[in-house]
């Protein structure tokens, strides 16, 4: 199914989440030819991870992982391309209740982000429904950030 997306839209670069990949995974069974992978599996846990699948013609610099208590998150920088983009994968496993934690810490990640002088695009599953008005996780801050 991934190679048929990549190959379909002509995408360049696609982010999925909750990939559920482990050492059984061959990748070049999902991969189009000309595309490569980052991965960022789930520690000590069953399913999750973040991949990034991207074509071999973009020049990619992947960061090592900041742990982050409240959710996952991958980060690769797209080189040659004007402006580089730094892309940003976010999982947050569902269940989490809406905690400081996850404010604190997304928090943190939007400043690094901030700080680089690479655009930043950020694509995330918080497996929260935001049309929910009456959902606390929806209100305050975290929506205008």
């Amino acid at each position: 199914m991934i190679n048929d997306v990549i190959t379909s839209e002509h995408n360049d670069c696609l982010v999925v989440t909750e990939t559920w990949f482990d050492n059984s995974v061959v990748y070049s069974d999902i991969l189009p030819d000309g595309y490569d992978i980052h991965l960022q599996n789930r520690v000590g846990k069953r399913g999750g991870g973040i991949a990034v699948i991207f074509s071999k013609s973009l020049s990619v610099k992947c960061e090592l992982p900041t742990q982050f208590s409240s959710f996952e998150r991958t980060i690769i920088t797209l080189l040659n391309v004007k402006p580089a983009i730094r892309l940003v994968g976010v999982y947050r496993p569902p269940g989490n209740k809406c905690s400081q934690d996850f404010v604190s810490d997304m928090l943190s990640l939007l400043q690094n982000c901030n700080n680089s002088v690479c655009t930043p695009a950020i694509v995330d599953d918080f497996n929260k429904h935001v049309q929910n008005a009456t959902n606390a996780f929806c209100k305050g801050s975290l929506i205008s950030i």
